[in-house]
């Protein structure tokens, strides 16, 4: 006997990563044959970030996401609200 390795998931994952940059691959590359000024133009985005693990340490999340162009800001909480003397949550949103 012989064990076997079941090679669809591999395959697959393979596949979509193709369909992915063929669909996508000018949109990727800043390219646009018919349209190069909508590629050229600033696109006004929000991203939102929910429960990101930050252990407390806010100035960390400035230091990563500022350098490249966002601007950071952040909710934290309290681990319970009738008991704001503990500590906050290590996560922020």
């Amino acid at each position: 006997m012989f064990d076997y390795v079941n090679d669809r998931p591999y395959v697959s994952s393979s596949f979509l990563s193709t369909a992915i940059s063929k669909v996508f691959g000018t949109a990727m590359s800043g390219r646009a044959d018919e349209h190069q000024s909508l590629s050229d133009s600033a696109l006004d985005l929000t991203a939102a970030i929910t429960m990101l693990p930050c252990r407390g340490d806010t100035d960390m999340l400035n230091k990563v996401f500022e350098p490249l162009g966002y601007e950071v800001s952040y909710q934290i909480f309290n681990v319970d609200e009738n008991f704001p003397a503990w500590d906050k949550i290590k996560y922020v949103n």
